[in-house]
């Protein structure tokens, strides 16, 4: 495998010449063109079509040439409505016939999250990988001027997955991003989920490990659980078939390290399917008409807290399933992972931070509120409601739980955690959990 300083642009544009890329002389960082294509792929065209129902669709630009310029803080975690102006500019743009050239800069960048990168990066491979039948597009555009955040871009953004770079740091411990399908399994062959999700398992181990831990059997069995159930939901609620898994590890320290993992799809968002439940016979229909009611009555709600974002909500407490009634298993995963991140991600001086959307809801879990045991009708369950009472009678913190302005037409799953060699051994002394 060939490797290249990114410091040195003539290395790299060797590099992108080799592969049929070309090179501005004008740019101050590396800028290479990669064909693509003008008729829209699947994921770009539901995308837009979603934003269409809603009426979020833009003006359209009548120039010849998209200009992208990403954010200073290109994060679905800390700006996540800027980060996604981004995608419903692309997504719309180049269905304008007029567009010859994609010019993503992302050249002022301070942050990237691995979330953004990697719903960016998919969808130019969606436009990439379309049919060739009419005149391509040019995709062109700038590196971060930072070193380090140039560095993540190159091992596993959008430059990595469109094969324009190749790097694999030696400080970094990649798991690169993978497009998983719904597929059925046979007396000999898994499915794709249990296929992907058996290698995350192996992958979040292989980063304990760099670290001086590992994980049990048990606890192998406990997250291949966790991951099990969140892939199914995406299968579950995708109407592309498709979902993705990207993460990567970053060395920062003597046995520490930085995770950063993301897992989405395209589909119904979370609330659509809550929704269903009130139309069948499901155990949930009575709390659910409960809390609807409750904040209706007492004007809870407002332009940042309405139903959808209650019923996102809701679906996160323990035993909360949209298909519940069918497997009754179902309703632990995504309380299962919340409380294992928000248990072993920490370090000494950060906590970690977990951020889901669906639809135009939002909600960030930073350890500011925890999970915790409530009693329910004398059964006891794992609930976390984001407000000082733990309660889902009442609002949560907007700070936390939030209708966005913008929409992402499916569920999204971001996690940055730390693995802490020190962090580690006192939580092992007090209570084992790996």
């Amino acid at each position: 495998m060939k490797k290249f300083n990114f410091e040195k642009k003539e290395q790299l544009v060797k590099l992108a010449k080799a592969r049929g890329f070309r090179n501005s002389a004008s740019s101050r960082r590396v800028c290479v063109f990669v064909p693509t294509n003008k008729k829209n792929g699947a994921f770009c065209s539901f995308y837009r079509e979603k934003l269409t129902e809603l009426k979020r669709n833009p003006k359209e630009d009548k120039k010849n040439i998209l200009r992208l310029e990403i954010p200073q803080n290109f994060s679905m975690i800390e700006n996540c409505e800027k980060t996604m102006d981004v995608f419903e500019k692309l997504v719309f743009s180049t269905n304008n016939n007029k567009v010859k050239k994609i010019f993503f800069n992302q050249e002022n960048c301070r942050n990237i999250d691995l979330c953004a990168e990697t719903v960016a990066a998919v969808l130019l491979k969606d436009l990439n990988d379309a049919d060739r039948r009419k005149k391509k597009i040019n995709l062109f555009g700038h590196y971060p001027q930072d070193d380090d955040l140039m560095r993540i871009v190159c091992a596993s953004g959008v430059t990595k997955y469109l094969k324009i770079s190749n790097l694999n740091p030696q400080d970094m411990l990649l798991f690169e991003l993978r497009e998983g399908r719904r597929t059925k399994s046979t007396a000999t062959t898994s499915t794709e989920k249990e296929i992907q999700s058996g290698k995350l398992i192996e992958y979040l181990d292989d980063c304990l490990n760099s670290c001086g831990w590992e994980l049990k059997k048990e606890g192998k069995q406990y997250l291949s659980r966790i991951v099990a159930e969140i892939l199914d939901n995406a299968e579950g609620h995708s109407k592309t078939s498709s979902w993705w898994i990207n993460a990567y590890l970053k060395n920062t320290g003597n046995k520490t390290g930085e995770c950063h993992l993301v897992i989405f799809n395209f589909g119904i968002p979370i609330y659509e399917s809550m929704k269903d439940v009130l139309s069948t016979k499901s155990p949930l229909n009575g709390a659910i008409t409960r809390l609807l009611k409750q904040h209706s009555s007492r004007k809870f709600f407002s332009k940042i807290w309405d139903e959808n974002v209650l019923l996102t909500l809701y679906s996160l407490q323990e035993g909360v399933s949209s298909k519940l009634s069918t497997d009754p298993t179902r309703g632990n995963g995504l309380a299962d992972l919340v409380q294992f991140f928000q248990k072993i991600g920490k370090s000494a001086d950060k906590d970690p931070v977990m951020v889901l959307i669906s639809g135009d809801v939002f909600i960030k879990f930073d350890n500011v509120y925890e999970m915790k045991i409530v009693s329910d009708n004398g059964n006891k369950r794992r609930q976390i409601a984001f407000n000082a009472n733990n309660s889902l009678m009442d609002p949560p913190d907007p700070d936390k739980v939030k209708k966005i302005k913008r929409y992402f037409p499916g569920t999204l799953y971001s996690f940055k955690f730390y693995i802490d060699n020190d962090y580690m051994e006192k939580l092992q002394n007090g209570s084992p959990t790996t």
